[in-house]
């Protein structure tokens, strides 16, 4: 939510986070990692979510970064926290 947040009001975005899980799989990395172009049109036809093109496409390549380090062995848990002091 807080790519699709930049620019725009949090109170709006927070109005369209049911639709948001819904439209991204649930949040699950390893699903939406597999979004395609299909799932792109899919995307920003869906009046119940923010339809822009880059926040979308940087959902699907975030999903695919987390996917990623998750096949390394870490977690995006363990990089957040190894850079809290």
């Amino acid at each position: 939510l807080e790519g699709m947040q930049s620019g725009l009001s949090w109170l709006t975005i927070l109005r369209k986070r049911d639709n948001f899980r819904a439209a991204f799989a649930g949040f699950e990395p390893t699903a939406v990692a597999e979004f395609g172009d299909d799932d792109v049109e899919r995307l920003l036809a869906d009046a119940g979510i923010v339809r822009n093109r880059l926040k979308v496409n940087a959902a699907i390549i975030n999903a695919r970064a987390v996917v990623a380090l998750q096949e390394a062995g870490g977690s995006l848990d363990q990089l957040f926290w190894s850079h809290a002091p």
